[in-house]
């Protein structure tokens, strides 16, 4: 499973919220406490709860910003892991070089080309 994208608020939820009188910080930090842009979610979370001091609203934010951080450095070290096993093809067309096109076929292509026949044992009677 590949590791989720952090949460980020979309503009259209925060103006929406600024609209009907929310101040932007708090509207931001709604949405990511909520970890929605569904309006709705975050003025219920708004209403519910009073609202929040300067210092408090920067110190969530900070602590967010290192969790985008560290997921998104994890992130990066899990593709690098992931690309270091995938093997990549000599050239654009990902065939070997120097290899024979495919539009020339002899009678030494033609042999390999055939389908070799299933040697497997029948283990679905068993």
């Amino acid at each position: 499973a590949e590791p989720a994208e952090p949460f980020a608020p979309s503009d259209e939820s925060i103006e929406r919220l600024s609209e009907m009188g929310f101040s932007r910080d708090s509207a931001i930090d709604a949405l990511e406490t909520v970890e929605s842009n569904n309006v709705e979610i975050a003025m219920e979370y708004l209403l519910a709860h009073p609202p929040s001091s300067p210092g408090t609203l920067e110190r969530r934010r900070a602590a967010r910003e290192q969790r985008r951080q560290r997921q998104q450095s994890q992130n990066r070290r899990q593709e690098s892991a992931a690309g270091d096993t995938q093997p990549v093809p000599p050239n654009n067309r990902g065939d070997a070089p120097n290899q024979p096109s495919d539009t020339h076929t002899d009678d030494k292509n033609e042999e390999k080309s055939k389908p070799e026949p299933d040697r497997r044992k029948d283990t679905e009677k068993e």
